[in-house]
């Protein structure tokens, strides 16, 4: 029985082929995968130079760049949620992200919706 046993285990070993693959890499920021309900899977990010949400197919080729409102002193953006019906209908990508902003030793929190 452990000789039988052995055997399984080391043909499996040696069968078994897992090896991690690098599919793409991004320069411009930290990337999201998200599930769109019309387009299917697409790959975001938040190019803070360019003021732009880009999103990328599966296959990782460019798809769409979304330009952001603009505001001054901006410290931080986070995008909260993006979908294409969750918020309304229509068939548009709608992006809800918050912007914190600063003039002194003041900071306002913005919350904003884009439809595009």
């Amino acid at each position: 029985m452990k000789t039988t046993t052995f055997l399984i285990f080391s043909w499996c070993y040696l069968n078994a082929f897992g090896q991690i693959n690098l599919e793409n890499t991004y320069n411009e920021g930290l990337v999201t995968r998200v599930v769109l309900e019309n387009s299917g899977e697409k790959y975001y990010l938040y190019d803070a130079t360019a003021k732009l949400v880009k999103l990328y197919n599966a296959d990782h080729s460019p798809w769409k760049a979304i330009p952001l409102p603009t505001f001054s002193n901006p410290l931080d953006l986070t995008i909260e949620h993006l979908s294409e019906t969750k918020i309304n209908a229509d068939p548009d990508i709608e992006i809800a992200f918050r912007c914190t902003s600063g003039i002194g030793s003041y900071y306002y929190t913005f919350n904003y919706t884009v439809w595009v």
